[in-house]
């Protein structure tokens, strides 16, 4: 009967330990945000690069079409954000600092992109019809 105890002890014992589930804790961090230019319009395919500012190590994203990315499994940390987008002025955000477990969510706002000065050719009239500026237009004649 001793023997037959020990046995069953032992079985149970190898069960309940193949039976439980170990869950491990999260040792690293994620980073969300949203891109959005000057008038909250979402701001699709920027493209998002995260520096870990210790290590110089990079992480590289774009938004989806409704503006949001997502970074996960960083290092705790302390990282740099850059957000760029063609037409718009590039943003840096610094110092944010990221610990076990964290996931920290930014809403970047990308300003309006700056309009360049249109040069337009002055006109000069002469009479009933308008004549082009000789300098701008060497081949015709006046």
């Amino acid at each position: 009967m001793t023997r037959f105890r020990l046995a069953f002890t032992l079985l149970f014992g190898m069960l309940l330990a193949l039976c439980t589930t170990a869950y491990a804790q999260k040792i690293t961090s994620t980073l969300t945000g949203t891109v959005v230019d000057s008038t909250n319009a979402v701001v699709s395919d920027a493209a998002i690069t995260v520096t870990n500012q210790a290590t110089g190590a990079t992480r590289s994203t774009k938004t989806n079409p409704e503006g949001q990315y997502s970074v996960p499994e960083l290092d705790p940390g302390v990282y740099s954000v850059k957000v760029n987008k063609a037409g718009f002025k590039e943003i840096v955000q610094k110092n944010l600092e990221l610990h076990v477990g964290d996931t920290r969510e930014l809403r970047t706002e990308l300003p309006l992109p700056v309009l360049t000065t249109l040069t337009v050719p002055l006109v000069f009239l002469m009479g009933p019809e308008w004549v082009p500026p000789p300098l701008l237009f060497p081949m015709v004649k006046v």
